[in-house]
């Protein structure tokens, strides 16, 4: 079924190819077959397949799995697990004159960095793993901390991400501030072809946090960061949503004299 609909060449079942199941600090997985949807459409039949199965599903992004979030768990599950690696699905695109880019799944922070700098503007994602490329969703999923103050975690309220449903079924949930929706959206973000004209004028949803430059320096009885926190849309710190894209805000580049 995975192989209809992507093509047998993007559903590898054969595990000397699969390395995918390896992440750059944990050994390697198992899985029934490791998937590499093209379009959004591939990934989103992709995962509704695996749910019609009863398969668990292991999104990816680049497969740095620094935190063991895109790596199978070996032995360790009571049905077969599936990889849905993004990778393929990696434009990245600007709006806002550069102020805000709008991210596919697969794309990666460094890929980010170059893009922003382009236009005099900097990543929100500045990480200590940038030379490895990791993927801007995982960003998302696993809230990375950078190095930066003034732009603290990544967080974002600006997502187009899916879900599965009491029913069983996969739904889209699309808040990225975009005008067009479904299959117009899709091919927009699958070609590059988003313009300022499709961003939504007066979208007041958050592609950072803020005010964290000025919380993390406040001495009061409250906590400015911790582990697992679940503020914001689902997919932040989800570390299981499959994410499809996201608005990324960048920052204009600062020179020390």
């Amino acid at each position: 079924m995975l192989r209809s609909l992507v093509g047998s060449e993007m559903c590898i079942r054969d595990r000397s190819r699969a390395v995918t199941l390896k992440g750059a600090r944990l050994g390697r997985g198992e899985a029934l077959a490791v998937v590499q949807p093209g379009t959004i459409e591939e990934a989103l039949a992709s995962l509704q397949a695996c749910v019609d199965a009863d398969a668990c599903v292991v999104p990816q992004g680049a497969n740095t799995s620094l935190t063991g979030g895109g790596v199978p768990r070996p032995h360790a599950e009571d049905r077969p697990q599936v990889v849905i690696n993004m990778r393929r699905l990696n434009s990245i695109q600007p709006i806002d004159a550069g102020e805000r880019f709008v991210c596919m799944a697969g794309a990666g922070i460094f890929d980010l960095s170059v893009a922003a700098g382009r236009v005099g503007r900097e990543s929100h994602s500045v990480l200590g793993s940038m030379f490895l490329n990791p993927s801007v969703a995982a960003g998302i999923a696993f809230s990375s901390g950078g190095t930066q103050m003034r732009k603290g975690p990544v967080y974002t309220e600006r997502v187009l991400y899916a879900v599965v449903d009491s029913n069983a079924k996969v739904r889209v949930v699309d808040s990225l501030g975009l005008k067009p929706t479904g299959a117009e959206l899709y091919s927009k973000l699958e070609d590059s072809t988003l313009s300022d004209q499709d961003v939504l004028p007066n979208c007041a949803l958050k592609g950072s946090l803020e005010d964290y430059k000025n919380q993390i320096c406040e001495i009061d009885d409250t906590v400015a960061r911790w582990n697992a926190d679940t503020r914001g849309p689902a997919p932040n710190r989800s570390e299981g949503k499959l994410p499809v894209s996201y608005t990324h805000l960048t920052l204009p580049t600062k020179r020390i004299v």
